[in-house]
């Protein structure tokens, strides 16, 4: 059964490393900044396109579906290309394959991450397509990254590869220390969460399709000097989905992921403060139920995120952040007579974090590099008071060579099953994964 389940990956990694190969050996003295397969020797036709190349293979003790398999293997073959299309225009394409197998079976994924062309001109710059475009300075804990979405079912190591890019036109123009953005997204695309093993007589039914063009977003934006700013806005579709019952019967219940429309004000900082660099983010979420009465829509709220970090003896990096979320209009879902509908708005305020009426936390991250940096170790943390649930991800990276690197991480969920932490516990998992490429 393990060889079975290897042989995906291993036919993905066969694959990719033949079409690496013709170029591995002209690759080696790349550079890590200018990613695998884009040096001077490259073939010209790879060069002239930007054609950037990875080959990923891991495993993982647990998925993250919040369900009971184990023992995963995975293979992913990414690409990335980059071609300068005239003096003003370029272009950008990424995506990947993997294949996943365990005992419990196989099954093969594929993301169109972006596709856009890119003008630019001085000052200007506007891109068409789809893009990842990522909002806040906190650290990974961001209250206005409203614009792209993830999928949190995906097993990759890194956090940043777990975004998904949203059809969008974006237009900037810089004026000295500022730039101002604006954004159009008549393509939606909503983060992806697990949904575990449900009752045998309740199952989710056809999804939402909202045919909502009219999303846009805006983005003030301050970089230089001794304080780093930006006030953004946005008016859209919301991508963390909110369930609603579609039907209730003899046959059993139906449920539906829904996605209502948001309002986001918000703003960040970030300055230094002699070795200490300080940070906040902070917004507030006008949602669909403003008062706070309808069980399957999450209420208005405040997020907000400040902290800092310090650097100690070069290579050691501390940053400590506190959390802190207030929902308005709060309405305890606990106090809901009909025990189905109670049941859904619990779902609900667990995954908006709207169990109480305020939600405070902290987070945390330490790392430490060894040998030139080429080894980099991290311990990072979350969790919430209240509920005292919590998360915790340590993670070790070893570069081989500037286009070679492994990595070996755990991630644990602790807390009750009505907390945001708690109820994915049985994502816990312990992974391992070697890339060749960027």
């Amino acid at each position: 059964m393990r060889m079975q389940r290897l042989v995906g990956p291993l036919v993905i990694a066969a694959v990719a490393s033949s079409l690496l190969l013709g170029r591995g050996a002209r690759a080696q003295s790349t550079s890590a900044s200018a990613d695998a397969g884009t040096g001077t020797d490259a073939p010209p036709a790879q060069q002239s396109l930007g054609i950037d190349t990875s080959i990923r293979g891991g495993y993982w003790s647990h998925d993250r579906n919040l369900d009971d398999n184990t023992g995963f293997s995975t293979g992913s073959v990414w690409l990335r290309a980059q071609p300068k299309l005239s003096q003003h225009w370029d272009a950008k394409l990424e995506g990947w394959l993997q294949a996943e197998s365990s005992d419990a079976g196989g099954n093969g994924k594929q993301e169109l991450r972006e596709a856009y062309a890119a003008y630019q001109n001085g000052d200007n710059d506007l891109r068409i397509g789809r893009q990842i475009v990522v909002w806040g300075r906190a650290d990974q804990i961001n209250p206005t990254d409203n614009i792209s979405s993830r999928d949190f079912t995906l097993m990759f190591p890194e956090v940043d590869d777990l975004r998904r890019g949203n059809g969008m036109v974006r237009a900037s123009r810089a004026f000295d220390a500022y730039t101002v953005s604006a954004l159009w997204l008549p393509e939606f695309r909503p983060n992806v969460f697990p949904t575990g093993a449900l009752p045998t007589d309740v199952h989710f039914g056809t999804d939402e399709n909202p045919q909502q063009y009219d999303q846009s977003a805006f983005k003030l934006d301050h970089t230089g000097g001794d304080l780093d700013w930006s006030i953004s806005y946005f008016d859209g579709l919301d991508r963390t989905m909110d369930i609603g019952i579609e039907s209730a019967g003899p046959s059993g219940v139906t449920l539906q992921r829904q996605y209502n429309r948001i309002q986001t004000l918000g703003g960040d900082f970030a300055f230094n403060l002699g070795r200490f660099g300080l940070r906040g983010e902070a917004a507030y979420t006008e949602t669909a139920d403003p008062n706070g009465t309808n069980p399957y829509i999450k209420n208005p709220f405040f997020f907000a995120v400040l902290g800092g970090d310090r650097s100690f003896f070069e290579y050691l990096n501390i940053n400590v952040q506190v959390l802190y979320r207030e929902t308005t209009s709060f309405h305890d879902p606990h106090s809901i007579a009909n025990p189905l509908v109670r049941s859904v708005a619990i779902q609900n305020a667990t995954v908006a974090g709207q169990l109480t009426p305020t939600q405070t936390g902290m987070s945390t991250r330490i790392g430490y590099k060894w040998f030139h940096e080429t080894l980099e170790a991290e311990i990072a943390a979350a969790g919430y008071f209240e509920k005292g649930d919590s998360f915790v991800r340590t993670k070790i990276l070893y570069h081989f060579t500037d286009t070679l690197r492994g990595t070996l991480a755990q991630e644990t969920y602790q807390g009750p099953t009505e907390s945001f932490y708690g109820l994915q516990k049985k994502n816990s998992t312990t992974y391992a994964e070697m890339a060749y490429g960027f």
